[in-house]
Order: C-alpha cells, then sequence, then structure tokens
C-alpha cells in the first residue's frame, strides 16, 4: 500500500517519467484515500490518478470522493488567491514591502497550484510596515488576533485567514 500511495504521489508531482510508474495490481483505495487526507495530498494523489490515467479501476465511491475533494481544494484555493490579491493590493497602495510565505507560494512550484491544500495566506513585513498593515487590515477584516511576543497577526479577509509575521522564526516545530 504504501508504494502505490507514494507510486501516485511522485506521478502528482511528476517527479519521475509516468512511464516508470507501475501500481500493485490491487491497490487499497480506501487506505490509499485516508491517508491522503491525514497527509493532506488528497489532490495531488487525484493528480497522480489522471495522470496515470487509472481513473476507470477505482471503485466509483472512491473516485467520488476524490473528485469531491479535489474540486472543493481548487475552490478554495481560487479563494485564497482572490484574497491573497485583495491583500497585496492593500500592502501596495500603501507602499508598504512584504513577502508572500509557505502555502500560496509555494504552490506555485507544483504541477498543478490548485491541487495544493493551504491553510492560510502568509505574509512577512518589516516591523515598521507590520503595525501600518495591522491597521490596514484591520480594517478590511474580521476577527483580528495579535500576538505581539510571536510578532504574528491574524484576521480573517472574506473568510480566508491571514497572518501578518514581523519575523522569521526558524525553530524546532
Amino acid at each position: 500500500m504504501q508504494r502505490d500511495f507514494f507510486t501516485l504521489l511522485n506521478a502528482g508531482l511528476q517527479l519521475q517519467p509516468l512511464e516508470d510508474l507501475k501500481l500493485s495490481p490491487n491497490p487499497d483505495w480506501q487506505h490509499i484515500y485516508t491517508i491522503a487526507n491525514q497527509q493532506t495530498v488528497t489532490g495531488i494523489i487525484a493528480d497522480g490518478i489522471s495522470s496515470l490515467g487509472i481513473q476507470s479501476t477505482l471503485p466509483p465511491e472512491i473516485l467520488n470522493q476524490f473528485v469531491c475533494d479535489t474540486t472543493h481544494i481548487a475552490r478554495t484555493n481560487l479563494k485564497m488567491l482572490e484574497v491573497q490579491a485583495k491583500t497585496c493590493q492593500t500592502l501596495e497602495q500603501n507602499a508598504l514591502l512584504y513577502v508572500l510565505l509557505k502555502g500560496q507560494c509555494v504552490a506555485q512550484c507544483y504541477p498543478n497550484p490548485l491541487s495544493r491544500i493551504s491553510g492560510d495566506i502568509d505574509i512577512l513585513l518589516p516591523p515598521d510596515h507590520y503595525e501600518i498593515a495591522k491597521r490596514l487590515l484591520t480594517d478590511i477584516g474580521t476577527n483580528p488576533t495579535d500576538k505581539p511576543l510571536a510578532g504574528e497577526f491574524s484576521i480573517f479577509i472574506d473568510n480566508v485567514q491571514v497572518e501578518l509575521h514581523d519575523n522569521i522564526y526558524a525553530g524546532i516545530n
């Protein structure tokens, strides 16, 4: 089962030629689906299934779960990209320097960026711009949470969580 999971992950990420990737004769699809959800790679595994052209070999209920999940993941990512653009536009209109971090930014390196599950939008700002950005986003968002000692400010913009950071902490997590 583990080999099948990693074969599909490789196919979804296109880490090696597809013709070199083979599944076992009877993959445990329910287990693969469960592990994909646990590891938050459902969309990438679904891309692997599609890349290998093996959709018709899946039990219909598992295929339906993958289709529903990947549709939801893509819609969520599109919404996050809209909020990211709106947030960045607000920062740029106020001449604030920033760098996008993690999730949505890293997703652009994937063969299908809309398949990667992201939880929030992370933005790094210099400390002097960080305070201004917090005030600006408070005007367009809801449920602000400030963690001054951690240098982290979280707010929801159009139901998407945006986190501002004034430093990059690289501790063991």
